[in-house]
């Protein structure tokens, strides 16, 4: 199955918004979506010209590429939209990547590790009892 990838445009803000009221846990303001696609940071994953999934990468995290978000539609799970996105991400930064999850949520956990991300740290109270947990991968320029 071919992934396409391209930069959001406004044009892709509802479908953004959209998607993210499926993330447990409070929904991002569509301004700061709005504000992400501007700045050239989302990226829409599409299967046949359909959008299946996003992410969004950012200097945000002590100066460092982070990817505070990627989320893929549920019937196109598992089959590589995440995989390209990460692809996508380490092709564009700096030589290292951060992102995180919930530690409830097993199946990033599973992706994350089977990409090569490694466990870097966890931060408590972002979500009560469910702590955030920092993944870490030093990418090979060379290499992607």
């Amino acid at each position: 199955m071919n992934v396409e990838l391209s930069r959001a445009t406004p044009d892709d803000l509802d479908f953004v918004v959209g998607l993210d009221a499926m993330v447990p846990g409070t929904p991002r303001a569509d301004e700061w979506y709005r504000a992400q696609i501007a700045a050239g940071t989302c990226t829409i994953a599409r299967i046949d010209g359909q959008r299946v999934g996003y992410s969004i990468v950012h200097r945000g995290f002590f100066r460092r590429d982070f990817m505070s978000m990627l989320v893929v539609r549920p019937e196109f799970r598992r089959r590589g939209v995440a995989r390209a996105l990460f692809a996508d991400a380490e092709r564009r930064c700096d030589g290292d990547v951060f992102t995180s999850t919930n530690e409830s949520n097993v199946r990033m956990q599973n992706v994350l590790e089977r990409l090569g991300y490694e466990r870097s740290g966890h931060i408590d109270n972002i979500d009560p009892g469910d702590r955030e947990l920092i993944y870490y991968k030093r990418v090979q320029l060379e290499d992607v």
